[in-house]
């Protein structure tokens, strides 16, 4: 309909034929011009599409040589505490038998000085009886 409503001075003016014609010439031109500009935003489309593939290529790339960097500190941080946790175990340990051992040492300690005072005062008896 809406073609007839366009076309109507050609129809009533007798170039039936030729404004039918020109209709389906431009018809098909404009087809083809819708096909080529499609065809070009398609093709800008794929053309970026790539760009973002290769940006997120690029990123992805970035992300795992950081990640892996970050795995690297990680281990050395990991294996540094386990050291450093290994040497703490081993001082614990020392600072339990030394405090063992110094209880030990005080208990003897206190029996020596226990059997010297005897002894001196034995000895203080002794020396006082051959004086007289």
């Amino acid at each position: 309909m809406n073609w007839f409503l366009e076309n109507w001075q050609g129809l009533l003016g007798g170039g039936t034929f030729t404004t039918l014609l020109t209709y389906f010439a431009n018809k098909k031109q404009n087809k083809a011009d819708f096909l080529t500009k499609v065809e070009s935003i398609y093709s800008g489309l794929v053309d970026e599409l790539k760009a973002d593939r290769e940006l997120l290529r690029d990123e992805n790339k970035s992300f795992k040589d950081v990640l892996s960097k970050l795995q690297d500190q990680f281990n050395s941080i990991q294996l540094a505490y386990a050291k450093e946790v290994e040497q703490s175990q081993n001082w614990e340990k020392l600072h339990r038998e030394l405090a063992k051992e110094h209880e030990e040492l005080k208990k003897l300690y206190s029996q020596l000085k226990s059997l010297y005072d005897k002894l001196k005062a034995e000895f203080e008896k002794h020396k006082k009886q051959t004086e007289i």
